[in-house]
């Protein structure tokens, strides 16, 4: 079996087991159901078309995941519109903290919001993050340090002035 038919089947098989995972990360962006699917449906389209392109087996994950992001960022730039995070929370919930949290998340820049996607929501490892994103191992941590300590203290600041 040649190399591209072997990554071809991988790639596709990947895809079908992650697909909630994939539907999660395109809803966190753009908070709809129809544009997280077609989020989806554009990023496998684009990865079954350039699949060629992955070099290993061991970086399928970290290559869709580039596309279905930047498909992701496309998509809200496109729509110059940015919903509030908390509807990504299943259910309903009248606990501020996570409100606040999730607003907190929502006003990031689309950079800052898929750092704190990744990280937490999708539980990726630094090294992976640093490969999605093409940067330096050691900027994704800097950069997560900020953003986090700059959300501790703009949500501290709310709560001193309710």
């Amino acid at each position: 079996m040649s190399r591209h038919k072997k990554m071809y089947i991988l790639l596709v098989d990947y895809i079908q087991n992650n697909q909630e995972k994939f539907y999660k990360v395109a809803f966190s962006y753009c908070k709809s159901k129809e544009d997280a699917l077609d989020i989806v449906q554009d990023s496998i389209y684009k990865a079954l078309k350039s699949y060629k392109g992955v070099q290993s087996e061991q970086y399928l994950s970290t290559w869709f995941y580039r596309i279905l992001i930047n498909t992701s960022i496309s998509h809200l730039r496109k729509k110059k519109e940015l919903l509030p995070f908390d509807t990504l929370i299943e259910g309903t919930t009248e606990d501020k903290e996570y409100l606040d949290l999730y607003d907190a998340i929502d006003e990031l820049v689309p950079e800052d919001r898929t750092l704190i996607i990744l990280r937490f929501f999708e539980d990726l490892k630094i090294k992976d993050i640093a490969t999605i994103l093409e940067l330096n191992v050691n900027t994704v941590k800097t950069r997560l340090y900020k953003i986090l300590r700059n959300m501790k203290l703009q949500l501290d600041w709310e709560v001193e002035h309710e």
